[in-house]
């Protein structure tokens, strides 16, 4: 009885708005994108480059002091905590729309990073994956916390047909396009680093109907995931889920180990820049190997990037020119380099002035580097 009464304080203290000015100890503020209502959790000092989790399903009571634990460790740690209500969309193009959109509202008005971390809950796994699927450059990763995947194993199609304005017959003919599990090819295509934590017992989603089949679909693809599995629980909110260290660090470092071991050295650039194309067919002059070794393919791709600035002068036989492509977000370049001079390259995106395909590029000394991610260098 003091858990339902707990959850109807909760909600009526949400939907107000002005009441709830607070949890888990950070500043709540509404947003409302038409007729739903989401949330951002405000950090006390938030981390230089605003990370974010979205948190899904935002309906009922949740997030609840279930979400405690690991969202106040992320609010500490100078992470924003975000959401928002579609109500029992599972996963359908209306409630998508409204994610994008809300997508857009955080990102405009609160400067987070480009890049979610998405936190999905039960069901909340329709909807974060359905966008996801649909936005593989705005995703940093994914944790889910016994997701649902399928929508045949849950609501089945019979119920979330309605949500989706079509009959059962029709959404079955058309699940390939609304089906988690099968969504799953840009996300692997895009890096996305995927976490999920399960239980064997759980009869309300199953794991092997959902997390099982995320796992053994996503690693065919060439994605990277890891799935926890829970012996004997359920779909319950207990401590085995819910106070979990390694989703706590997984969120925190978005994604799995980043490959820079401790030993590697850091790796200064020469010079950088980043910027945005306003042409898709632009994109296609992008080395495919990710480095630039010679005169003539960098002042091509420097003249049509950046065709009103002087092309600066490289010493090839000194330096390597790396490239790479960022979607929509101009990127910059984190390097480490190994004992055996092995360069490890992570990509971090920044916030676009402009719409288009952004890029980045950095210079580096070559002495230090005998291969790029385990490859030998190729010429141009």
């Amino acid at each position: 009885m003091y858990r339902f009464m707990l959850g109807i304080v909760f909600v009526l203290a949400f939907v107000r708005g002005a009441a709830a000015d607070e949890q888990y100890g950070s500043q709540l503020t509404i947003i409302e994108i038409g007729k739903h209502k989401g949330f951002i959790l405000q950090p006390a000092k938030p981390a230089k480059e605003r990370p974010w989790i979205w948190y899904a399903p935002t309906i009922g009571s949740h997030p609840n002091k279930s979400n405690e634990w690991v969202l106040r460790k992320l609010l500490d740690s100078g992470f924003y905590v975000c959401g928002i209500n579609v109500d029992e969309s599972y996963g359908s193009p209306a409630g998508r729309k409204v994610y994008s959109d809300f997508y857009q509202r955080v990102i405009r008005e609160y400067k987070l990073e480009p890049k979610a971390r998405l936190l999905a809950q039960s069901r909340g796994g329709l909807m974060l994956y359905n966008w996801a699927a649909e936005n593989s450059d705005k995703v940093r990763c994914i944790v889910g916390i016994y997701p649902v995947c399928d929508l045949r194993s849950y609501p089945r199609l019979t119920k979330a047909a309605g949500a989706y304005g079509i009959t059962p017959a029709e959404l079955e003919k058309q699940l390939s396009q609304h089906n988690p599990i099968d969504r799953l090819e840009p996300l692997a295509k895009a890096g996305v680093p995927i976490l999920h934590i399960h239980g064997d017992a759980d009869t309300v989603v199953p794991l092997e109907k959902n997390s099982q089949v995320t796992l053994d679909r996503y690693s065919a693809l060439g994605g990277k995931m890891k799935l926890i599995v829970i012996p004997g629980k359920g779909h319950s909110e207990i401590p085995e889920y819910f106070q979990e260290p390694r989703l706590v660090k997984f969120l925190m470092e978005g994604g799995f180990a980043d490959g820079f071991d401790s030993t590697d050295r850091k790796v200064e650039p020469v010079s950088n820049w980043w910027g945005i194309l306003t042409e898709k067919k632009l994109t296609e002059l992008a080395p495919k190997t990710g480095y630039i070794t010679s005169n003539g393919a960098w002042k091509m791709l420097w003249v049509a990037w950046r065709p009103n600035e002087k092309l600066p002068t490289v010493d090839f036989a000194k330096y390597l020119v790396l490239v790479d492509l960022g979607g929509m977000y101009p990127v910059t370049h984190e390097l480490r380099v190994n004992d055996q001079g092995d360069l490890k390259i992570k990509l971090s995106p920044l916030v676009p002035l402009e719409r288009g395909y952004g890029y980045g590029i950095t210079v580096i000394e070559r002495s230090m580097v005998r291969t790029i991610k385990g490859k030998a260098i190729e010429p141009d």
